[in-house]
């Protein structure tokens, strides 16, 4: 079994080791197609180095994401089909894991699983917030995300693959195109992807043009009441992840923030948390786990956390316990608010390979995560 793999690119040529270096570590025969439409060579400048790997590539302006990565799957024949922005990465062996689903369940025609949040510079935020193994809420918002997804070639081909006129929702609209044509999707309750998560990225441009696409894609699947509400949706996720104390996040993200708590009440939805963190607030009843993928040729020394309140922790790393000493207190930004953290560091006395796994248990009660940096 082979993945085509489309990696579509405009600037960012800090991050695409990460990407490309992610890609070379799975234990899969990949197709590898590299679309890139940077106006200057800062992109081929890292390309020259990773030649033996790429199956299909172009440098030139195009006709946009959708486009360069349909292109990119039609010039490759892998069986499976996925795309992975410039600035996202893979956790090692979540090709394989993808793998043995799709041999193992013939009848199955997307796999989906869990991703990290990271910040531009690869801090751990939290886990991917709205994942859901209901699939029939696809339809009120894209519950899916992106680099943690893959279709098979035969599924793709039957709805006639990306609409290269959408530059925002082209993978929500992919996904409700394959659940209306009665595609079978599986989730895998495993960590598939890094993404990037920082303003420059389109999904957090907040623009007029990507709310027309939403609000498009809404009409066409649920009732007024719905679409009103899932916009509302879109709104909170986007000033979650503002960085800066804009008059609209202070004016709308607590009002936001009781209508989203009112709309779980209502609809008596338990209240779920990804290994340990609540979605959305990284909420911690006692234990969480934070797991990152590491590509860096450095080799890990430092681990600081950030929390909310003052915590006493039993934590570890690599299977083995850490010290996490109290060091201070620091202004951090989170949820686009200024807080003052509890900041916790410790020595880490081996390199665990390219997975970073930390363990951390708090004695004192309900906490909060506010970060998790490594250097």
């Amino acid at each position: 079994m082979i993945f085509s793999i489309s990696v579509p690119v405009y600037g960012h040529a800090e991050f695409l080791p990460h990407t490309l270096e992610s890609i070379r570590c799975q234990p899969v025969k990949v197709e590898l197609a590299v679309l890139d439409a940077t106006p200057d060579d800062s992109v081929q400048r890292v390309l020259s180095t990773y030649t033996d790997m790429i199956d299909y590539a172009y440098h030139r302006q195009d006709d946009g994401q959708a486009a360069a990565i349909q292109e990119g799957w039609d010039k490759t024949s892998g069986e499976i089909v996925c795309w992975l922005n410039a600035d996202d990465y893979y956790f090692p062996d979540a090709l394989a894991t993808v793998r043995e689903v799709f041999l193992n369940k013939p009848d199955i025609d997307v796999v989906y699983g869990h991703a990290v949040y990271l910040s531009a510079d690869g801090n751990f935020q939290t886990y991917f917030p709205a994942i859901s193994e209901n699939i029939t809420l696809l339809k009120r918002g894209c519950i899916i995300c992106q680099p943690s997804c893959f279709v098979r070639r035969e599924a793709m081909e039957r709805i006639s693959g990306l609409n290269t006129a959408l530059h925002y929702t082209m993978d929500w609209d992919f996904w409700l195109r394959l659940y209306h044509a009665n595609c079978s999707f599986y989730f895998l309750n495993e960590l598939i992807s890094a993404v990037r998560v920082y303003p420059d990225t389109k999904t957090l441009s907040g623009s007029a043009e990507r709310y027309r696409e939403i609000k498009d894609i809404l009409r066409a699947n649920v009732s007024w009441k719905h679409r009103k509400m899932s916009l509302l949706g879109f709104r909170y996720y986007d000033l979650v992840n503002r960085t800066t104390g804009s008059l609209e996040r202070l004016v709308l993200y607590p009002i936001l923030s009781v209508l989203a708590r009112l709309h779980r009440w209502r609809a008596k939805r338990k209240t779920f948390r990804i290994r340990g963190l609540k979605p959305w607030t990284n909420f911690v009843e006692d234990a969480c786990e934070v797991s990152l993928p590491w590509y860096s040729q450095d080799v890990p020394r430092d681990v600081t956390v950030m929390t909310d309140m003052p915590v006493e922790f039993s934590s570890t790393f690599a299977g083995k316990s850490i010290a996490l000493e109290t060091c201070g207190t620091r202004q951090t930004i989170f949820l686009g608010q200024k807080i003052k953290a509890c900041v916790y560091r410790a020595k880490l006395q081996e390199h665990a390979g390219q997975v970073l796994s930390f363990q951390l248990r708090s004695y004192k009660g309900p906490w909060r995560l506010l970060s998790l940096e490594v250097s």
